[in-house]
């Protein structure tokens, strides 16, 4: 190569006295010494990449079967030791809680998988939850050994990055034996310079919790949100897709599709064993007391097999739960509008029978007619005058439902004054379920 910093320039232009030559030689000199300027940084970069680049061959390994070893689980099918894995849900679903529960678990040994029968250290890293506050108080809720259990942060406190504290990182895990480390929330750890929808930035971001797990041979796992809007299991892991490619266990928590009050735990994605049964359990409030203070926490309790489930079956359903949940929403405002512009707000009992016919008339079921009913508050009782019939009445300071708020935004029920009374409310009431679903199915289908 050849070194352009060292050429010499034997001369140099005399000024011409008619300006135009001396602009010339100055334009001359500037583009020479900016290509000085920019071969002598050329140099430094290559110097600098020589220096960083590692000394010595290439390491060339060749097969050995008597070096291999089968996968280790931490929890067998679920959580692999020695790489990263992942755990999604939603806020507030129940992670933390869940979390609680299997670190506590792995405490006293009794996870199913490499590590039962050996009460192992368990390490929380990160501040989304206080560890003395809540953490802690949960861990007892679950029986944890709480001598087995460090959290891991900062001097002075704040986030720990896998970049910058990787060598203390496993240097505090080495010291205490750790075993499992719970990473809250995975985000927080990545640093904030970090683009999380941008795949190689993540995975290097990701490679110190990678290569860690692999030299120390413990589990790492990382806690995300997923997408609200992801249809596949791939596409619901929020950010880049490099989260997902470089887990090797993905778990996803969600709510029992079939069961209220019931949570349930899928593998979503798994690389190094066939895919478990699913889990569900329920979520309880515990209370106890300790040096006078009351502490009252969730507990995650009554765990049981969940059949065939899988992480898409579990998306579908949530999707199909979402859909119906809108559509009844839409469908309790149009009834609402019914029964508010046909019963007089003047605190008497008024014949519930005209209301009832024009909910039906309309379409409305009577579980929904029931609902709105519930939801603005009304009164009701047998009548006095009529057997078998129903009054209602206003209580005071009723207050409009947010379902019916939301309708009267949609259908702005005084658009048309030429309508009547009862037509109007039949309109404007019968189109909003349609009108309502058609204008969010467009929207989804747009986004």
């Amino acid at each position: 190569m050849s070194r352009t910093a060292n050429i010499s320039y034997p001369f140099e232009m005399e000024p011409s006295p008619n300006g135009h030559d001396a602009e010339a030689a100055r334009d001359e000199r500037a583009i020479a010494a900016r290509a000085r300027e920019i071969t002598v940084e050329q140099e430094a970069q290559q110097r600098a990449a020589k220096a960083k680049a590692p000394k010595g061959k290439l390491i060339v390994r060749k097969a050995d079967l008597s070096q291999s070893r089968p996968p280790r689980f931490a929890w067998s099918g679920r959580i692999l030791l020695g790489y990263l894995n992942l755990l999604l849900g939603n806020e507030g679903i129940g992670k933390g809680t869940l979390a609680a529960f299997l670190l506590a678990q792995w405490s006293r040994g009794k996870v199913p998988g490499a590590l039962k029968g050996k009460p192992a250290c368990v390490a929380i890293v990160g501040d989304e939850d206080s560890f003395q506050d809540v953490w802690v108080p949960r861990l007892h809720a679950a029986k944890a050994v709480l001598s087995q259990v460090v959290q891991i942060e900062r001097p002075g406190g704040g986030f720990v990055e896998l970049r910058q504290d990787r060598n203390r990182l496993a240097q505090a895990v080495e010291d205490h034996g750790v075993k499992v480390i719970y990473l809250d929330a995975l985000l927080d750890n990545l640093g904030v310079g970090v683009n999380d929808w941008h795949g190689k930035q993540v995975r290097e971001a990701l490679q110190p919790a990678r290569s860690l797990a692999r030299e120390l041979g413990v589990a790492v796992i990382g806690s995300l949100h997923p997408n609200k809007s992801g249809e596949t299991f791939r596409n619901l892991v929020s950010g880049s897709s490099a989260f997902n490619a470089v887990s090797r266990s993905s778990l996803l928590l969600a709510k029992d599709p079939d069961e209220d009050g019931r949570l349930v735990l899928v593998r979503g994605k798994g690389n190094l064993a066939a895919a478990p049964q699913a889990i569900t359990f329920a979520i309880e409030s515990h209370s106890f007391k300790v040096k006078r203070r009351t502490f009252n926490v969730p507990r995650a309790v009554a765990f049981r097999a969940g059949g065939e489930l899988t992480a898409d079956d579990l998306i579908a359903a949530t999707a199909e739960q979402a859909k119906k949940s809108q559509r009844a929403n839409s469908q309790v405002g149009g009834a609402e509008l019914v029964i508010k512009e046909l019963l007089p707000n003047d605190g008497k009992w008024h014949q519930a029978r005209p209301i009832l016919d024009t909910c039906k008339k309309q379409g409305f079921a009577d579980r929904t007619v029931r609902r709105a009913r519930e939801l603005l508050g009304i009164e009701y009782r047998k009548s006095h005058h009529f057997q078998g019939e129903y009054e209602y009445r206003w209580p005071a300071n009723a207050q409009p439902s947010l379902a019916a708020s939301r309708v009267v935004r949609l259908g702005r029920l005084g658009d048309n004054p030429a309508l009547s009374k009862p037509d109007k409310v039949a309109k404007v009431a019968a189109g909003q379920a349609g009108r309502t679903a058609g204008h969010n199915g467009k929207r989804k289908e747009k986004r």
